[in-house]
């Protein structure tokens, strides 16, 4: 008998829908627990997705090189994630995208393989994986359309409003290529916010000083 042992992915999926016990048990059969270091690739272009990663520690980006030779970050990781290329992992398409780690990683491992049969044998699984692919779809539209209808600065406040406490874990270099700008110009922009805060600080002082 397996010994039960404590799973971020179940814990993730039970945020959706009950798990009952012979899921949990299945689950915990098909469940390889990883670790990654830095610079590490835990996905690689040109093959088929071959598993779907809880991250439960760490930092993990996925990224392209366009033809114009330039890395271009399509999504960023962090604790709690699920890493995927869904349309990959679909289709059997091979991916076009790298996921390096960012940051030493730790995660729960389950192959294509065993996702696909889970999903067929669970109902419960069935609807979490409709549920997150949902989610999946939400964030990457949300994501499309900002970089075609919002500044530079509006992407920056964004990335800040949703990762805020993750921002200093990413390497300039690839927050500019999330951001869709160089990264001279992210340099400029968070000048002027920093300038712009101190400014409004500044007069929140004045404001309150006394007569």
């Amino acid at each position: 008998m397996l010994q039960a042992v404590p799973s971020g992915l179940v814990e993730l999926i039970e945020t959706r829908v009950s798990v009952g016990g012979a899921t949990r048990t299945a689950m915990a059969r098909a469940i390889i627990r990883r670790q990654w270091s830095r610079g590490e690739r835990v996905f690689r272009a040109g093959n088929p997705c071959p598993a779907l990663v809880y991250l439960s520690h760490g930092a993990i980006r996925s990224y392209t090189i366009n033809d114009r030779h330039q890395e271009v970050t399509y999504f960023l990781f962090f604790e709690g994630a699920l890493v995927v290329d869904y349309r990959s992992l679909i289709t059997g398409e091979a991916s076009r995208f790298d996921f390096e780690v960012m940051q030493d990683a730790q995660g729960e491992w389950v192959s294509a393989r065993n996702l696909t049969v889970l999903v067929a044998r669970f109902p419960e699984l069935q609807k979490a994986a409709r549920l997150f692919s949902d989610q999946a779809y939400i964030a990457l539209d949300r994501r499309a359309e900002s970089l075609l209808l919002d500044s530079p600065e509006a992407r920056y406040l964004r990335f800040i409003e949703e990762f805020g406490d993750q921002v200093d874990r990413i390497p300039q270099h690839v927050l500019s290529t999330w951001l869709g700008v160089r990264p001279e110009s992210l340099s400029r922009i968070r000048k002027r916010l920093k300038l712009h805060r101190s400014q409004a600080l500044g007069q929140i002082r004045d404001l309150n000083a006394p007569p």
